[in-house]
């Protein structure tokens, strides 16, 4: 989710796209680390966007979310899970998710593709891997069992009203979402120059 302080003068994605091409080497971000899913996706934001803003990594997301409720930060790319109650509570304004349709604790919050950038997808995902040489019987029951519990009504209506998009899938489409992602954050990585530290 692009998230802003609440007394930023963007009131929308296009609003920041603006300031921040309208104020150059003035603008900045914050992310958890070097290298981490805010990061990659703050640098999918400045390419999908073309601008450009000055990285400030920090060492963990807790001071970085303090920094940017503060507005010593002009904008973050965060998990919803993180920012939902923040947002609620009028300390950040949210710009944009980046999943593929609204999250159903903000509504009212759009998506990028709705908001008009195009191809950024930047979502916060977990899965379940095994080694490769479990059996075969045994990736079949617990992609059976996993399955099960992400369609259980109960678990999934916990799992939405704290931000997630539940998006279950079964083995082989993960391993092809797995080979995607791996080749979208290499390009990331390889483009916005990025190193290990």
């Amino acid at each position: 989710m692009l998230v802003v302080p609440s007394n930023s003068p963007a009131q929308s994605v296009a609003e920041l796209v603006a300031y921040i091409k309208a104020h150059p080497g003035q603008t900045n971000y914050g992310s958890a680390a070097v290298g981490g899913s805010g990061h990659l996706a703050s640098e999918l934001f400045k390419i999908r966007t073309g601008t450009d803003s000055q990285h400030i990594p920090y060492k963990g997301g807790a001071p970085a979310l303090t920094d940017l409720i503060a507005g010593r930060l002009t904008y973050m790319l965060l998990n919803p899970l993180e920012t939902v109650p923040h947002v609620k509570s009028g300390k950040l304004r949210a710009l944009a998710v980046s999943s593929a349709r609204r999250i159903d604790s903000l509504p009212d919050v759009p998506t990028f593709t709705e908001a008009g950038v195009k191809d950024f997808n930047a979502s916060v995902w977990w899965g379940f891997v095994v080694p490769a040489a479990t059996p075969k019987e045994a990736v079949a029951r617990l992609e059976r069992e996993i399955l099960k519990s992400l369609g259980n009504p109960e678990v999934k209506g916990k799992l939405e009203k704290l931000g997630a998009v539940v998006d279950p899938q079964d083995a082989t489409a993960f391993g092809a979402f797995l080979r995607s992602e791996t080749q979208t954050w290499a390009e990331v990585i390889h483009q916005a120059g990025i190193k290990a530290e």
